[in-house]
């Protein structure tokens, strides 16, 4: 089983897809409440990192982070917890 952690933007959406149609297994985090499942387990990056499987996986590939430049730059604290802090916590 793999994990994508950042399942809702456009990478990872694309990466979903591909994966269905290759019949992978996998599981692909998302951060909007009303879209997690057993395959689109619950991670917002901007709160403290709390498990949420007992799954074991052969992979995780993380494409979830912010990436407007200005937006990091006027919110350096967020930023850093986002793209950094809680990151970290994931590995």
């Amino acid at each position: 089983m793999k994990l994508i952690i950042g399942g809702d933007g456009a990478i990872g959406t694309a990466l979903m897809s591909n994966w269905e149609v290759m019949k992978y297994p996998f599981q692909a985090t998302t951060k909007i409440k009303n879209q997690v499942s057993y395959e689109r387990p619950f991670l917002d990056l901007s709160a403290p990192f709390q498990p949420f499987s007992d799954t074991e996986y052969s992979a995780v590939i993380l494409l979830a982070g912010k990436t407007n430049i200005q937006w990091c730059e006027d919110n350096p604290k967020q930023s850093a917890i986002i793209n950094v802090d809680n990151t970290i916590q994931i590995a």
